[in-house]
């Protein structure tokens, strides 16, 4: 599930690609945005990269850095994203959610 914080800040995020589109006809739709960088200058390439993790490939792992309980039902976890790197065997680490358990169920907050 999403934390309602997280939802609001997301659906505030598409906003200004909602107010450039609705500068443009319908039908010149299909002529003006043929380019994915005509998508990137007005902000509306949400598929262009994992919206959460930060980046257009997908993740290898994640590790938990830390864990802190709330109260005896409810668990806040900070995860970080990992991919290995074969040519050094290391792992590579980036980005960071929050994680919330909360009423049986766990909610990203980020």
């Amino acid at each position: 599930g999403f934390s309602d914080a997280l939802l609001i800040k997301e659906k505030a995020s598409y906003q200004h690609c909602i107010d450039e589109l609705g500068k443009v006809k319908y039908s010149d739709f299909k002529a003006q945005f043929t380019e994915l960088e005509d998508f990137e200058n007005i902000e509306c390439d949400f598929g262009n990269s994992y919206r959460w993790m930060g980046g257009q490939e997908p993740i290898g792992g994640i590790r938990i850095q830390t864990v802190r309980l709330n109260n005896s039902l409810s668990a806040t976890v900070a995860i970080q994203y990992t991919d290995y790197n074969p040519e050094n065997e290391e792992n590579t680490y980036w980005g960071r959610n929050i994680l919330i358990n909360g009423e049986s169920k766990w909610y990203l907050e980020n």
